[in-house]
Protein backbone atom coordinates (compact mmCIF):
# COMPACT_ATOMS: atom_id res chain seq x y z
CA UNK A 1 0.00 0.00 0.00
CA UNK A 2 2.74 2.19 0.91
CA UNK A 3 3.66 2.76 -3.01
CA UNK A 4 0.03 3.26 -3.84
CA UNK A 5 0.34 6.30 -1.53
CA UNK A 6 3.51 7.98 -3.01
CA UNK A 7 1.60 9.88 -5.42
CA UNK A 8 -0.72 11.59 -2.06
CA UNK A 9 2.25 11.07 0.33
CA UNK A 10 2.29 15.01 1.64
CA UNK A 11 -1.54 15.23 2.50
CA UNK A 12 -0.79 18.27 4.36
CA UNK A 13 -3.85 18.39 7.50
CA UNK A 14 -4.93 21.79 8.30
CA UNK A 15 -7.05 22.69 11.37
CA UNK A 16 -10.42 24.84 11.05
CA UNK A 17 -12.01 24.57 14.36
CA UNK A 18 -12.19 22.79 17.89
CA UNK A 19 -14.80 20.71 19.25
CA UNK A 20 -15.26 18.30 21.89
CA UNK A 21 -17.13 14.91 21.90
CA UNK A 22 -17.96 12.07 23.44
CA UNK A 23 -17.04 8.88 21.72
CA UNK A 24 -18.59 5.77 23.00
CA UNK A 25 -15.48 3.07 22.14
CA UNK A 26 -13.82 5.05 24.52
CA UNK A 27 -16.22 5.87 27.44
CA UNK A 28 -14.63 9.52 27.35
CA UNK A 29 -15.06 13.31 25.62
CA UNK A 30 -12.17 14.05 23.08
CA UNK A 31 -10.78 17.03 21.70
CA UNK A 32 -10.86 17.12 18.56
CA UNK A 33 -9.75 19.56 15.40
CA UNK A 34 -12.23 19.94 12.70
CA UNK A 35 -9.61 19.92 9.70
CA UNK A 36 -9.91 21.33 6.20
CA UNK A 37 -11.18 18.66 3.89
CA UNK A 38 -8.40 18.60 0.68
CA UNK A 39 -8.83 16.95 -2.47
CA UNK A 40 -5.32 15.67 -1.61
CA UNK A 41 -7.36 14.30 1.64
CA UNK A 42 -10.10 12.79 -0.52
CA UNK A 43 -7.29 11.02 -3.07
CA UNK A 44 -5.72 9.60 0.24
CA UNK A 45 -8.60 8.23 1.40
CA UNK A 46 -10.17 6.80 -1.51
CA UNK A 47 -6.80 4.76 -1.84
CA UNK A 48 -6.91 3.66 1.45
CA UNK A 49 -10.17 2.64 1.03
CA UNK A 50 -10.03 0.63 -1.70
CA UNK A 51 -6.91 -0.87 -0.78
CA UNK A 52 -9.02 -2.21 2.65
CA UNK A 53 -11.91 -3.13 0.44
CA UNK A 54 -9.60 -5.69 -1.24
CA UNK A 55 -8.71 -7.51 1.36
CA UNK A 56 -12.19 -8.55 2.32
CA UNK A 57 -12.41 -6.04 5.46
CA UNK A 58 -15.14 -4.19 5.99
CA UNK A 59 -14.82 -0.81 6.76
CA UNK A 60 -16.72 0.97 9.95
CA UNK A 61 -17.55 4.11 7.55
CA UNK A 62 -19.50 3.76 4.97
CA UNK A 63 -17.22 4.19 1.12
CA UNK A 64 -16.23 7.74 0.57
CA UNK A 65 -16.59 9.05 4.39
CA UNK A 66 -14.18 11.24 4.95
CA UNK A 67 -13.99 12.53 8.53
CA UNK A 68 -13.72 16.42 9.04
CA UNK A 69 -12.11 15.58 12.68
CA UNK A 70 -8.92 14.39 14.46
CA UNK A 71 -7.97 13.59 17.89
CA UNK A 72 -6.05 16.29 19.87
CA UNK A 73 -6.69 15.32 23.24
CA UNK A 74 -8.10 12.37 24.93
CA UNK A 75 -10.27 12.31 28.44
CA UNK A 76 -11.13 15.87 28.51
CA UNK A 77 -13.79 17.98 29.73
CA UNK A 78 -16.82 19.12 26.78
CA UNK A 79 -16.03 22.96 26.33
CA UNK A 80 -18.50 25.48 25.19
CA UNK A 81 -18.82 26.31 21.90
CA UNK A 82 -16.90 29.68 22.45
CA UNK A 83 -13.88 27.96 24.26
CA UNK A 84 -13.83 26.16 20.55
CA UNK A 85 -14.27 29.01 18.34
CA UNK A 86 -11.46 31.80 19.94
CA UNK A 87 -8.31 30.87 18.42
CA UNK A 88 -7.83 33.92 15.91
CA UNK A 89 -4.71 31.72 13.34
CA UNK A 90 -7.40 29.12 11.60
CA UNK A 91 -6.68 27.53 9.60
CA UNK A 92 -3.56 26.07 11.05
CA UNK A 93 -1.11 23.17 9.63
CA UNK A 94 -1.13 20.53 11.74
CA UNK A 95 0.77 18.14 10.02
CA UNK A 96 1.91 16.39 6.87
CA UNK A 97 0.71 12.85 7.01
CA UNK A 98 3.10 10.03 6.63
CA UNK A 99 1.66 6.85 7.84
CA UNK A 100 -1.81 5.46 8.08
CA UNK A 101 -2.39 3.27 11.18
CA UNK A 102 -5.22 0.40 10.27
CA UNK A 103 -6.99 -0.93 12.91
CA UNK A 104 -10.16 -3.24 14.11
CA UNK A 105 -12.52 -2.17 17.36
CA UNK A 106 -12.78 -5.36 19.67
CA UNK A 107 -14.27 -3.32 22.21
CA UNK A 108 -14.22 -0.23 24.35
CA UNK A 109 -10.59 0.95 24.52
CA UNK A 110 -9.25 -2.32 23.07
CA UNK A 111 -8.39 -2.39 19.38
CA UNK A 112 -6.50 -4.74 17.29
CA UNK A 113 -3.58 -2.93 14.92
CA UNK A 114 -4.02 -5.17 11.54
CA UNK A 115 -1.27 -2.79 9.70
CA UNK A 116 0.67 0.29 9.91
CA UNK A 117 1.69 1.57 6.59
CA UNK A 118 4.38 4.49 6.48
CA UNK A 119 5.71 6.01 2.57
CA UNK A 120 7.52 9.15 3.67
CA UNK A 121 9.85 11.40 2.19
Amino acid sequence: MADDLRPVAHVAIKATGLETLYVPVRQTSILKWRIEISKSLKDFVAIVERRVLATGIQPLYKAGFVSSLVTALREVAKLDKKDCDQYDELPYHLFTGERVSLSRIEGVNKFDTLATIYWGR
